[in-house]
Order: C-alpha cells, then structure tokens, then sequence
C-alpha cells in the first residue's frame, strides 16, 4: 500500500474577502476550481482563489456535504467523517478509485469548519481533489478524467 497524503484546511466563520477573483470556502460547489497553496496546510482560510478550470490551478472541488452523526464537535471526528467521505466519493467525481495506482500523483484536501462556526450551526464539508506534486497543476477538469472509456 502506498502512503498518500492530505491536507486539511479549516474553514472561518468570518467572510474575510481577498480580491473578486476570491471565493469564500462556504459557496463552494462540485466543479469549482481554485488555486490551494501548500500553506494551507492545517491554517485557516475563509476564501480561496477560484480560476476557470481550463487554466492552471491545483485543486477542483469534487464533493460538498454535510457532515453527519455527530452530537456536538470533536475535531478528530470531523477529521474521521472528512477522510471517508472524500474517498468515498473521489471515483463518482474523477473516475478511478482513489487507491489505484493511475492516480498516484492526485490526491484531496478537505475544507472543514472549525468550532466556533460549528456552534453557529456550519456542518459543510469540501472536497477538492490535487496534485501531489508540490509545483505542478491541473489543467482542464478531473470530472470523470480516468473514467474507462
């Protein structure tokens, strides 16, 4: 089996706005494609850079859900909930299963919300499937990319 790796980005409850090509982490939908920096890695982030998927760009959103049976926040959990979604719905989106070795150098992050806008009653969940390259990109959509033909 071979390791894989994914980054957790945790989403604010503020509406910190970053230019208008920025999209807040909430209006998110399957299909959206933005540029993730490696930085993001554990941070918080309220937007992301959306950029049209046929130009260059390391992320593209392929599920958003609600995350479920949980009775109150407990960030492991979310974490638990967040993984298994996200590679259970990573072969609707892409095509391949997530563990089959033509999509080695893909991988997700997931965005999450944190406890605070848990309280506030956010339970979104987000999806984005990567390169694992940490300089390269996608261009054009991953939607059924690795679908057999």
């Amino acid at each position: 089996m071979r390791a894989r790796w994914t980054v957790a980005l945790a989403m604010l409850a503020g509406t910190l706005l970053v230019g208008c090509s920025s999209e807040l982490v909430t209006n998110l939908e399957v299909g959206d494609c933005y540029n993730a920096a490696n930085t993001y890695e554990g941070q918080e982030v309220a937007t992301v850079p959306i950029v049209d998927c046929e130009k260059e760009h390391t992320a593209e959103v392929y599920l958003v859900t609600t995350i479920t049976g949980l009775a109150s926040y407990d960030e492991a959990a979310v974490n638990d909930f967040a993984l298994n979604a996200c590679v259970e719905g990573f072969e609707g989106y892409v095509g391949v299963d997530y563990w089959d070795s033509s999509v080695d150098h893909l991988d997700f992050q997931y965005i999450y919300p944190l406890a605070d806008s848990w309280a506030d009653g956010n339970r979104m969940l987000t999806c984005a499937v990567v390169t694992v390259d940490p300089n390269g990109t996608l261009t054009g959509s991953m939607k059924d990319a690795f679908a057999a033909s």
